[in-house]
């Protein structure tokens, strides 16, 4: 259990370092309209090719993967934690 748990942490680790490195170009949004392609950088719309938004549309897919591993990950180590504190036996428990 404890080795599924320190997996669960690395994978935690990983998946948001890989979001916040993929992610960090700044840019909030991708279209395409009529053959055009557009990326939206804060507020701003800015027409781009058609190279560089397949790119960032790659990246943005990795980055909504790592943050999907990252929040299930979250979830089974809270999930883990809260079932190894119930099924403690009783004389383990401190305040009961």
């Amino acid at each position: 259990m404890a080795a599924l748990r320190w997996i669960l942490v690395f994978v935690f680790g990983i998946s948001v370092t890989v979001a916040i490195l993929v992610r960090s170009s700044g840019y909030t949004g991708l279209s395409s309209e009529n053959g055009r392609y557009f990326v939206e950088y804060r507020s701003e719309r800015i027409e781009t090719t058609q190279a560089e938004y397949r790119n960032l549309k790659v990246k943005s897919r990795i980055a909504s993967g790592a943050m999907t591993t990252t929040f299930c990950s979250l979830a089974l180590i809270i999930l883990i934690e809260s079932l190894r504190h119930e099924y403690r036996p009783k004389r383990m428990r401190r305040h009961e």
